[in-house]
């Protein structure tokens, strides 16, 4: 009986001294695994902020594309002063002519949709990039625009849809968006994805109006 209890209480020695080796293994997994979760939760606080800042930039590229999309404009008409050698205050009279002319007839719409029918096939796969440049009113912002060419996408690979004809879808879904869109805002952005000669040649069919300087 002696002798069991003396076996017995060695098992219960050697047991506890296992355990304690088996703790203390545990102990530094379980810090590593603690630091491992603290930087986890540190890289994608990180990365949040990454992509805070990305469409923080990506905002305001697009709104420094528009600012120079209108210098372009601002110097195509200063060109076009020095061909016609005209003042700048003869060009002002004329163009506040022009735009009550346009004021005077319907609101513009028709010419919109016929002028988006004619740049489609023109703008083809660069129908993304031209998405990004045009106005809305009330503004969408890149996240919002970034949906819709997703969907626009997925419709177009659904529907097996050419370059063409989803430059066209693209272009309803705008004038959906912005009711008081114009030729000229349409021009605009054709000019900021470095499309100015098909830019004139809408002028040119539809009579956009350019807004005084």
């Amino acid at each position: 009986m002696e002798a069991a209890i003396e076996d017995l209480e060695r098992e219960q020695r050697l047991t506890r001294k296992h355990v304690q080796r088996v703790e203390g293994d545990v102990k530094p997994v379980n810090d590593r695994a603690y630091e491992n979760k603290v930087e986890m939760v540190t890289f994608r606080h990180q990365r949040e902020e990454t992509e805070k800042e990305s469409k923080r930039l990506a905002g305001e590229i697009v709104s420094l594309r528009g600012r120079i999309a209108r210098l372009d404009e601002l110097c195509e008409q200063l060109v076009l002063l020095r061909e016609l050698k005209i003042s700048p205050e003869a060009y002002r009279k004329s163009l506040r002519a022009h735009r009550r002319k346009e004021a005077s007839k319907a609101d513009g719409s028709h010419d919109l949709r016929k002028a988006c029918l004619h740049a489609a096939p023109a703008v083809g796969k660069k129908w993304r990039q031209l998405y990004f440049y045009l106005p809305f009113e009330p503004a969408r912002d890149v996240d919002k625009r970034q949906r819709d060419v997703i969907l626009l996408d997925t419709i177009a690979s659904r529907k097996d849809l050419t370059d063409d004809e989803v430059a066209r879808k693209s272009l309803e879904k705008w004038q959906t968006f912005h009711r008081r869109a114009g030729v000229f805002d349409l021009t605009q952005a054709l000019r900021a994805i470095r499309k100015a000669g098909l830019a004139r040649q809408i002028e040119n069919t539809f009579h956009a109006h350019v807004p005084e300087t």
